[in-house]
């Protein structure tokens, strides 16, 4: 998903990314001392939250280098 020209994935793709798994990283983003990640939360009609972390934090957070691209 894109949003204010970043990359955005739900935490499950993020989870794999990172090499955790789902539930540990939500038990990580609930804690209430801060994860480090800017979270991009969207509210639902039936109260639930979906949560998207950004592509390029979760590249610097592995050592790996974010691709940027050529914005105007």
């Amino acid at each position: 998903m894109l949003h204010a020209g970043r990359r955005w994935v739900s935490l499950g793709r993020a989870a794999k990314m990172l090499g955790m798994h789902y539930r540990t990283l939500v038990r990580h983003l609930d804690d209430p001392a801060d994860s480090g990640f800017e979270v991009l939360e969207r509210p639902t009609i039936n109260r639930k939250r979906l949560r998207y972390l950004a592509v390029d934090e979760i590249q610097k957070a592995m050592g790996e280098t974010p691709v940027v691209s050529g914005g105007r």
